[in-house]
């Protein structure tokens, strides 16, 4: 099979994922692995910065180990969910090791998954700041809660990920993952209560 030019302006659509791992597999195309790269660097941002923190070097160190581990195993995919699926079930594996295994990410950092509805207008320092301090408190009522259900929290109301994906990625049947979401949000608006959050 030919190389899939995943970079000229005469291609009539973009590849999908499944199209460039299959691209990698049969003739070891580097360009379709950059691609899968590219697509799927910030979402693993957001991932790694809710579990492991903002720090720069630890979440480059933590991006790398999950790359270097998808590239590895590419040839795992059988095509039997979404690429996406995969990709997730990886990268939480990975990262979920990564804090099991090491005590360097101590101190997790989770962002607000409010939408921006600001878009468009400039904001004034008081509402900055007002921003500022909910996204505090919002880190703070994240923190009691486990990694694994940090991630479910991320991966549904951070990615949009569906229910039945979630319970694809985890291996938890659906009414499970329903139930962990649900005591989830209900410890995070106490602990937002408790303190002080004002929506």
């Amino acid at each position: 099979m030919a190389e899939l030019s995943v970079g000229s302006a005469a291609d009539a659509q973009t590849p999908t994922d499944e199209e460039l791992v299959a691209a990698y597999a049969q003739s070891g195309d580097r360009a379709a692995v950059e691609t899968l790269i590219l697509r799927y660097a910030p979402r693993l941002r957001r991932m790694v910065v809710t579990l492991i923190g903002a720090d720069e070097a630890m979440v480059l160190d933590a991006e790398q180990e999950v790359f270097i581990a998808l590239v590895r195993r590419l040839g795992q995919f059988r095509g039997q969910s979404k690429f996406s699926t995969f990709f997730y079930r990886l990268a939480r594996n990975r990262i979920l090791d990564l804090i099991r295994s090491t005590n360097r990410y101590g101190k997790r950092v989770v962002p607000l998954f409010e939408p921006d509805n600001s878009a468009g207008r400039l904001k004034g320092p008081e509402e900055a700041l007002m921003d500022s301090e909910r996204r505090t408190m919002l880190r703070n009522a994240m923190r009691g809660l486990r990694p694994e259900d940090q991630m479910l929290l991320h991966l549904k109301d951070g990615e949009g990920q569906g229910i039945g994906e979630l319970a694809a990625l985890t291996g938890l049947p659906a009414g499970t993952v329903k139930s962990r979401l649900a005591r989830s949000r209900a410890k995070v608006a106490k602990a937002l209560k408790e303190l002080g959050y004002e929506h």
